[in-house]
């Protein structure tokens, strides 16, 4: 009988929105250990058909992620529901324009300069070539040029794994392998960006029609 009345809560838990399974999974801790599960394909499936028929954004799938695959629940709040910086916790005025997909964060400007580094001006005392085997965001944070930031953890984690390669040969491997992921993380990530483009836009374009129609009335 238990597992009958699971199957039906999982179904009606499909025609829920994500926001309200986030609210549903604070309620008690059943239903947090039902909806919190990230290893499950069942659990992923009911934030899977949620977000499809209750959203028109984020309409793309999870993003491999750098260091693991993101599950249904952490995309889900990363692109829709956290409106605070993820170092300070102060609440972000344009989440959009905080956002980092590069270092998967939405943080404040603040936070980017205490967190984020440019290898032509920091104290971080690495190889170069360790800059090239992690992702960067081009910004431009003062007057001049956009010029390259990397987070600070992604190159002191990726010194670490360097570091402790046995020998010269295998370090060299390691770069190419390395460089090679930071490419095609940064193609994956370019059309989730894309994708926060089109939201942004379509956000305007609704505010622009809302406002000329009190306008008129």
């Amino acid at each position: 009988m238990e597992n009958i009345l699971l199957e039906i809560f999982h179904e009606i838990c499909k025609y829920v929105s994500p926001k309200d399974l986030y609210s549903l999974s604070t309620v008690c801790k059943r239903y947090r250990k039902i909806l919190w599960l990230t290893h499950s394909i069942k659990c992923q499936n009911i934030w899977k058909t949620s977000r499809q028929r209750c959203l028109t954004y984020p309409n793309l799938p999870p993003p491999n992620g750098w260091n693991e695959d993101w599950p249904e629940q952490k995309y889900i709040w990363f692109t829709l529901l956290s409106d605070k910086c993820f170092i300070c916790k102060d609440r972000l005025l344009e989440k959009f324009h905080d956002r980092c997909w590069e270092f998967r964060v939405n943080c404040c400007k603040d936070c980017f300069d205490k967190c984020a580094v440019s290898h032509v001006n920091t104290k971080i005392n690495v190889p170069q070539v360790i800059y090239t085997c992690v992702p960067w965001i081009r910004r431009r944070l003062r007057r001049g040029q956009p010029i390259q930031y990397f987070w600070t953890k992604d190159i002191q984690k990726a010194y670490e794994e360097y570091k402790g390669l046995g020998n010269e040969e295998e370090r060299q491997d390691w770069v190419v392998k390395m460089q090679r992921k930071v490419q095609r993380f940064l193609q994956e990530i370019f059309d989730y960006k894309l994708q926060d483009t089109v939201e942004i836009t379509r956000d305007l374009q609704a505010r622009l029609i809302s406002n000329n129609h009190h306008q008129r009335t």
